[in-house]
């Protein structure tokens, strides 16, 4: 087999149609064309020419990777996983991981003090749902717990505003309001025991006290 003809396209001069025995065989970056140092009239057998494919795949999951990275930060299983669902295989994925992992583009450590940051001062988030939200995107447990206490560790003090802040929105402080209020915090991640800890602060403050049934407090 031979390379008969390899011409620039219409709608990207930096990609070469590549032409074996005179049928259309393949496309690929004009850079991948002079790092492999190919040329027309070359010879090639079946055995080049999956290597070509193969190197053809790793540039445009890198090219593929670099714009769903550039949008916003994502950890390495997101990428992986964005990959494969485009249907590049899991070696390719890794590479393309790996090699972005060293100009760090993808930087688990770095993304999960980010989004524990945003989560807590901008999404008012507690501490479980952003350790489930982690887990969920990838990120390794001895990451999460290296970020998770230093930057959660005044959770009990926004708490306590975000439910001053709920409860001007009730008529009353009934048990079924303070239910409502109870679940949902704890849909945001707080535990359940911080939760009425911190009920019970307000009420005792505002001089409202009340019996919060099966909350042992």
């Amino acid at each position: 087999m031979k390379i008969t003809d390899a011409q620039p396209q219409k709608n990207n001069a930096n990609r070469k149609s590549v032409f074996i025995d005179y049928t259309y065989a393949l496309s690929m970056d004009e850079e991948d064309w002079l790092k492999m140092k190919l040329s027309v009239g070359q010879e090639i057998s079946e055995q080049q020419i999956q290597q070509i494919q193969e190197v053809c795949n790793y540039s445009k999951a890198k090219k593929k990777a670099l714009r769903y990275i550039t949008f916003k930060m994502r950890t390495a299983l997101e990428v992986k996983e964005k990959l494969k669902q485009d249907g590049y295989t899991t070696e390719i994925a890794e590479q393309v991981i790996a090699y972005f992992k060293e100009l760090d583009y993808i930087n688990d450590d770095t993304y999960t003090y980010k989004y524990i940051r945003d989560s807590v001062q901008l999404k008012k988030w507690g501490a479980k749902r952003i350790i489930m939200e982690l887990q969920v995107k990838g990120v390794a447990q001895e990451t999460i717990l290296k970020h998770i206490e230093t930057q959660t560790a005044h959770e009990n003090e926004q708490l306590i505003l975000l439910i001053q802040k709920k409860f001007r929105t009730i008529k009353s402080h009934d048990e079924k309001s303070l239910n409502r209020i109870r679940n949902y915090f704890i849909r945001r991640g707080y535990s359940l025991y911080s939760i009425n800890t911190c009920i019970k602060k307000i009420m005792n403050d505002s001089q409202q006290p009340t019996t919060l049934k099966g909350s042992g407090l």
